[in-house]
């Protein structure tokens, strides 16, 4: 009888995992370009990160092909501008504390260009480390979308 039972539970296991990847696979097939860990990104939409202690890895190469003007933007600041606006390469403060803890001047900000807008939109870079503020030098860049609301780490990969 219990020999019964376990091959009854398999099965039953078996045919709701079948269910599942059915009903989720039709929203993990849309056009999306894959980045580190399996992270598809979506670039018809808003890229929606994650906050500390969970802001997500993308690789440079998959966030240029969404968002061309980042990797112009990151370009600009390895060669030290020029910059088109005058709070690019100023201090992110990181009030919110979305991002790792850090002393002040170490988070650096940019902006990345919205194609069609006549303003500075939404989408920045904020770089950290570096040394004498010399934004060629730093360690680590994320990517906002969405004004500072949500990060992405962005990654050589």
């Amino acid at each position: 009888m219990r020999a019964r039972w376990v091959a009854l539970a398999g099965f039953a296991f078996a045919a709701l995992l079948l269910l599942a990847v059915a009903v989720v696979e039709p929203f993990t097939s849309s056009p999306a370009t894959e980045a580190p860990g399996d992270v598809a990104l979506d670039c018809e939409a808003t890229l929606t990160g994650g906050r500390h202690p969970d802001i997500p890895a993308v690789g440079l190469e998959p966030l240029a092909e969404c968002r061309p003007e980042a990797a112009s933007t990151l370009e600009r600041i390895g060669h030290d501008g020029p910059f088109p606006y005058p709070q690019d390469d100023g201090t992110f403060f990181n009030r919110e504390g979305y991002l790792p803890p850090a002393a002040t001047g170490a988070y650096r900000l940019y902006t990345v260009d919205t194609p069609g807008l006549d303003h500075r939109g939404l989408r920045r870079f904020v770089t950290f480390g570096g040394e004498d503020r010399d934004p060629s030098g730093f360690d680590i860049a994320y990517y906002s979308d969405d004004h500072y609301d949500t990060f992405w780490r962005v990654t050589e990969e």
